[in-house]
């Protein structure tokens, strides 16, 4: 009796192993399983997102193509904006452009999510550096750049601050029908707007930074050695001076609040634009509120970090805003 009972036990711990390893495989196969979906699931998600945005902008280009008085509108507008006389021309040929910026803000927020080709993305790039120096495209976004988000506002600010040049195809030839097409990005453009993703993050952080009212987390974004320059004052020099510096904004406006307004790369060095609003409610203070813009042109070292920051403002206009005039 005792050795069919241990024959029996021996039984149930080699059925519970089996089962054990069955089980185990069947995860695997499961997790394999969903793995497969997974992929397949993405690479239909990046396929639908990129026909989506295709047909979009074909859309846009077909309307506008077909119709003869949107055609040469557009072409007149680009050209020569002043010599389009009539308000309603010119308001249509302003939303001609923005409807097509719009569906190149869409593409630039998919392709940041992950959900968008980085190819696809190139190829609208490439479309508005083809056109990034004609005058009617010019006054468009000098009018309405305010209306697109900051990123994508950045985004466009530092393709028309490279000098790299595409195929142009029709806007410098109108019969020149073979160069229609425009050219893929070099590796360099790659390289470009990866470094321009990786500043706006940095311009972001740096923003925060003063906005924390720690002013040693503000000077920890330069060197050591780091150098700030106000309107060509004496300089702060190192992370102690630079503190203290930031620490003179922060006491003499205690609600402070500074914004990037955007950040392009300009001959080697990039621009951050910011707007600074306050009131100065500080020790001494004069109560008043002020609400003033400028920029800090950022030379960066090889660690990432601002070596030399040469900051520029209004005094003018601060000094009476400060004084309540």
């Amino acid at each position: 009796m005792s050795k069919k009972r241990i024959l029996i036990t021996f039984d149930l711990k080699k059925t519970a192993l089996i089962a054990e390893i069955i089980g185990g495989i069947a995860i695997i196969i499961s997790l394999i399983f969903v793995g497969i979906q997974f992929k397949e699931n993405t690479l239909a998600t990046r396929s639908a997102t990129a026909n989506a945005t295709n047909t979009m902008i074909v859309a846009w280009y077909s309307e506008t193509g077909n119709s003869e008085q949107s055609s040469q509108l557009m072409w007149n507008y680009l050209k020569d904006p002043e010599s389009i006389q009539k308000n309603s021309e010119k308001f249509q040929a302003t939303m001609l452009i923005h409807g097509l910026h719009l569906a190149f803000q869409n593409s630039f927020y998919l392709e940041n999510q992950g959900t968008l080709e980085h190819n696809m993305q190139e190829s609208l790039t490439a479309a508005i550096r083809a056109v990034k120096d004609e005058p009617g495209w010019k006054e468009y976004w000098k009018n309405r750049e305010s209306l697109f988000f900051l990123e994508f506002r950045s985004y466009v600010n530092n393709i028309i601050s490279t000098d790299s040049e595409v195929n142009k195809g029709i806007y410098n030839n109108v019969r020149d029908t073979k160069n229609v097409a425009i050219s893929e990005q070099n590796d360099k453009n790659k390289l470009d707007m990866f470094e321009h993703d990786k500043m706006i993050k940095f311009g972001e952080k740096y923003t925060e930074a003063w906005n924390s009212r720690q002013p040693a987390r503000m000077a920890s974004f330069y060197a050591k050695d780091g150098v700030l320059t106000i309107n060509k004052g004496t300089p702060s020099v190192g992370r102690d001076q630079l503190a203290k510096t930031a620490q003179s904004f922060m006491q003499a406006f205690p609600d402070m609040e500074l914004t990037m307004d955007r950040l392009i790369k300009k001959n080697g060095t990039y621009r951050y634009y910011w707007t600074f609003k306050g009131t100065n409610n500080g020790p001494n203070g004069s109560g008043n509120k002020v609400d003033f813009s400028g920029f800090e042109e950022w030379t960066m070292n090889n660690d990432g970090l601002i070596q030399n920051s040469i900051g520029t403002f209004d005094a003018d206009d601060y000094d009476r805003q400060l004084k309540g005039n």
